[in-house]
């Protein structure tokens, strides 16, 4: 199976993680050139999901997930009780 997200959990696992745990995971995938705006961006985004997501139980994330045959990437993909949300 391809690994097509820099981070991929459950929600309990996410929220459980420290910020530094995922941010470390994030940046290890991140074959770029990581720059200060991406870094706050990955920590902002990080602290909003946990605020909003503290009381969902069945959720999937994925962190910079790749879209396949689209060479696109979204910020957050949520699989919560079965439904797919994008958040860009």
């Amino acid at each position: 199976m391809i690994d097509r997200a820099y981070y991929k959990g459950n929600i309990v696992a996410f929220l459980a993680a420290s910020q530094d745990e995922i941010f470390g995971e994030l940046a290890h995938r991140h074959y770029f050139t990581l720059d200060i705006t991406q870094k706050n961006a990955w920590i902002d985004e990080i602290t909003k999901l946990k605020e909003q997501l503290c009381n969902f139980r069945d959720v999937d994330i994925f962190l910079e997930f790749s879209i396949p045959r689209m060479g696109k990437r979204v910020d957050v993909l949520l699989i919560i009780d079965g439904v797919i949300f994008v958040v860009e």
